[in-house]
């Protein structure tokens, strides 16, 4: 059964019922086939995130695709696709539901430029005072990351307690570097002293979607801190400075 979007108090919906429609700007943006195209294709990318039981993501997305067009800022010939990846990425993160740039680029295939082009218009159209166009990676809850790269990591519960316990303790420290490059190399230095799960870098950056030359000067930077980082509880400094110091150097 199609779902149809339907408009009600300036928040759109999907239902089967269109009597209450009084919108003549909605009625033409049903009729031009646009409504449903957003849907199915904001209900894909929600799905592919794996955000299919959100339904307000699915909501706030279409409500913000139908501003656009209600304000002219969407017409005929715009990439339909990256519209609706860079609707979707502002709803999540107005609802605080932590998915980045790159992650939504690659369900789409929309450049995460285009997609940051598509915020430009969508901030002049609707505002905002939750500051959504700074560095994604500022807003983004790095300890929600941590899971999902761990679990594709196959990274055990101990190891990944340690890398959230090591992201926090390096937000301390003046590392200059986005917290995403800081968490690929903590992911990394912690894989290293593991005796079982070693990670290789180039498997880490891919996951985490950095590239390895990144990786290792992330680690780099926090290695003078290296044993302030990671938590004693997981492993002592002779291990610590064995592993993570011997790593460093052969990149010499």
């Amino acid at each position: 059964m199609e779902c149809d979007l339907s408009l009600n108090d300036n928040f759109i919906g999907y239902n089967n019922d269109l009597s209450d429609l009084n919108s003549p700007n909605y009625l033409l943006f049903k009729s031009g086939g646009l409504a449903t195209e957003a849907y199915n294709e904001i209900h894909r990318v929600t799905e592919l995130l794996g955000l299919g039981l959100h339904e307000a993501i699915n909501f706030t997305a279409c409500d913000i695709l139908y501003k656009l067009y209600d304000s002219g800022s969407l017409g005929e010939g715009e990439n339909l696709i990256a519209v609706c990846a860079a609707s979707v990425s502002w709803a999540c993160r107005e609802f605080k539901l932590s998915r980045t740039l790159n992650e939504i680029s690659t369900v789409t295939g929309v450049e995460p430029k285009v997609i940051n082009k598509g915020f430009l218009t969508i901030n002049k159209v609707i505002g905002s005072d939750e500051g959504f166009l700074a560095d994604e990676y500022e807003i983004i809850k790095i300890g929600e990351l941590v899971p999902r790269f761990c679990s594709k990591l196959e990274i055990s519960f101990r190891e990944s307690k340690a890398i959230r316990d090591a992201v926090e303790a390096a937000e301390k420290f003046d590392i200059w570097r986005n917290r995403i490059s800081v968490l690929g190399g903590v992911i990394f230095m912690v894989s290293q002293i593991s005796q079982t799960k070693k990670k290789a870098i180039r498997e880490t950056g891919t996951v985490v979607d950095v590239t390895e030359n990144t990786i290792k000067n992330s680690v780099r930077d926090m290695y003078p801190y290296v044993l302030e980082i990671i938590p004693k509880w997981y492993a002592c400094e002779e291990e610590i400075i064995k592993n993570i110091g011997a790593i460093i150097s052969s990149w010499d």
